[in-house]
């Protein structure tokens, strides 16, 4: 599966299963050491931060899309085929620019967390950075949750060679966390090809939802109320609403509605002027009979 669909060739080995990606995050904290400082995503997700201090490490964030620029960390977990919460995808050469920082040193990583990759609806598949990495200093990450299902919990990460050899000599004694049972279904689910089946309906189906909820709002708002931004990966996109009210505002009338969706700016460490009247709007929950219904909520929102 994952040299067909990332272009990931990796020994058994190499991969390490786990009970979801929270519980591989600490393993990789307890893996490179807790005297590492890592870099994360400005904006990203703020629950990763969380977890890699409660294990002890030291955290940063920096905008990776900004100017060139030499991280002063030692480990960077970064999304660069789908990051979140803005869904952009990273160009090839900022990729080659942070492997190019990692390679310098023997004690810098990259974290690939591969968020969201298997939902892309336009354009061709963007090539991993585990893939294009020659020097052995990335770690790939990926969960099955998104793509099957959230009760089914069981994440991964691939190791270069020189962290394997050092994973198996320090932490070998770890039980798995993840049911056998599981991991034979799994196994068995990826090996008739079922996966691959399920996905292109899951990408058939998603797709719909997404184009039903954009169609929906441009038919209830105009095109001279709002604008979609970054809509053609992953589970959600952004929409920019042009109005005078507050962020806080907006936020607080949608969930007079019934709709819960968070302002891009509260993804950041600091104030962004030009995140202002950004939302996310996530969809993977969205049953298909809701839409009109939801989009006369957002409407409303808006208009109070």
């Amino acid at each position: 599966h994952l040299k067909s669909f990332r272009g990931i060739e990796a020994a058994p080995e190499q991969i390490v299963v786990g009970a979801g990606s929270e519980y591989l995050y600490g393993l990789i904290v307890q893996l490179l050491g807790r005297d590492k400082t890592f870099a994360l995503e400005d904006p990203g997700y703020g629950k990763i931060a969380g977890i890699y201090r409660l294990h002890g490490a030291n955290c940063e964030f920096m905008d990776l899309y900004g100017t060139k620029q030499d991280p002063k960390a030692d480990i960077l977990h970064i999304s660069p085929s789908h990051h979140f919460p803005t869904g952009r995808i990273m160009p090839a050469s900022k990729r080659y620019e942070l492997l190019s920082w990692a390679q310098k040193k023997k004690s810098r990583f990259i974290i690939e967390d591969d968020y969201d990759a298997e939902f892309r609806f336009s354009g061709r598949p963007v090539p991993s950075l585990y893939g294009m990495d020659g020097g052995g200093h990335v770690i790939y990450l990926n969960t099955f949750t998104k793509t099957i299902s959230p009760t089914l919990r069981i994440s991964y990460m691939i190791l270069p060679p020189a962290l394997c050899k050092r994973f198996y000599e320090e932490l070998s004694f770890l039980s798995s966390t993840v049911p056998s049972l599981n991991q034979y279904i799994l196994a068995e689910f990826l090996r008739g090809g079922w996966f691959e089946k399920h996905l292109n309906r899951a990408r058939t189906y998603y797709r719909r939802i997404r184009d039903g909820l954009i169609k929906a709002l441009r038919s209830g708002f105009g095109a001279n109320v709002f604008d979609v931004l970054e809509e053609s990966s992953g589970l959600h996109f952004l929409l920019r609403i042009k109005t005078d009210k507050t962020d806080e505002e907006l936020q607080n009338s949608f969930l007079s509605q019934g709709i819960n969706i968070n302002p891009l700016s509260s993804y950041y460490s600091r104030p962004v002027p030009e995140t202002k009247h950004i939302f996310i709007v996530k969809y993977s929950g969205l049953p298909e009979e809701k839409i009109p219904e939801t989009a006369a909520r957002m409407l409303r929102a808006v208009s109070i």
